[in-house]
């Protein structure tokens, strides 16, 4: 009976001082960068999902998951060459979309403005920081930050200097950018 007495008091304990907040999809945003040596693109893509666990209004823990399948592309305006450029990001040379629909951010821990966690790319998971800014005010939870990305390490090697020699001008940068503004309730 103690047992049970305790596991009652331990469970709203936690309840009382632990909040879940899911991500707004549609008032939270992802911006992307690229960088070729000629050129740099940039776009969108949206979140799929995304929760947030907090205590005495710090994150504990959490994820996030991005739907790689909403890619965009908003610097080429002809409509045939950005249709191109997205099947091409979305496909087996970089995100495998069709295999891979989705990346995931498993949050661990918070220190400081650093955000630590593990990131799952085409099946590959690998330990990352993200400095972040983040506040609470009214019960909705404001979180910025942005990551450069080494995609070589989640084996997206297309037109990279780093595993192909003599791709002058048709070199793609190593590192991509993220850029989020996320919003939970």
């Amino acid at each position: 009976m103690k047992i049970i007495i305790f596991t009652f008091l331990v469970c709203g304990y936690i309840t009382c001082f632990s909040q879940q907040m899911d991500v707004d999809k549609d008032n939270s945003t992802i911006k992307w960068e690229g960088s070729s040596i000629a050129k740099t693109h940039y776009g969108n893509i949206k979140f799929k999902s995304g929760s947030f666990s907090l205590k005495d209004s710090e994150i504990k823990d959490g994820n996030i998951v991005i739907d790689l399948r909403t890619i965009t592309c908003l610097d080429i305006e002809s409509r045939k060459y950005n249709k191109m450029f997205v099947d091409h990001i979305k496909g087996e040379d970089f995100f495998e979309v069709a295999k891979y629909p989705s990346c995931k951010f498993e949050i661990t821990k918070v220190v400081g403005s650093n955000m630590e966690g593990k990131l799952t790319i085409k099946g590959i998971t690998k330990d990352i920081s993200i400095p972040i800014k983040y506040s609470m005010d009214n019960n909705v939870l404001k979180l910025t930050g942005t990551i450069d990305i080494d995609r070589t390490k989640f084996k997206i090697i297309y037109g990279s200097g780093s595993f192909f020699k003599s791709l002058g001008n048709k070199m793609i940068k190593d590192n991509f950018n993220i850029k989020f503004d996320i919003v939970a309730k």
